[in-house]
């Protein structure tokens, strides 16, 4: 784990990544891709920085989706889930109903 002090470094290395990162939709390693696009939102979230984070789980969503061939499984209403709580931080509640509307209708 990195220290407070590698701060600037590490946000270096992130945007290096998700510079260098292929398109992650058309992407051949899909689990991947998704997957790291929702650990970086994760990360994100942890530092408060909710704008990129939903952005970042936004992307996953797609990738999910596309990777799956469907928007109706439960591993996207959990990442639908998880943008429903930072939409709520950032008081941006119609989205937040939306994605938890999302969630009922896969759980369905």
């Amino acid at each position: 784990m990195q220290k407070s002090g590698n701060k600037v470094e590490s946000d270096l290395l992130f945007e290096e990544i998700i510079k260098n990162m292929k398109n992650p939709l058309r992407d051949d390693s899909f689990i991947s891709a998704a997957t790291l696009l929702h650990n970086f939102s994760t990360t994100l979230r942890l530092k408060q920085e909710f704008e990129v984070s939903a952005e970042l789980l936004e992307k996953a969503i797609r990738v999910k989706e596309k990777q799956l061939g469907t928007d109706n499984d439960i591993r996207i209403a959990y990442l639908y889930n998880e943008l429903a709580s930072i939409y709520e931080t950032l008081e941006s509640f119609e989205d937040a109903v939306e994605c938890m509307e999302k969630c009922i209708v896969i759980r369905d």
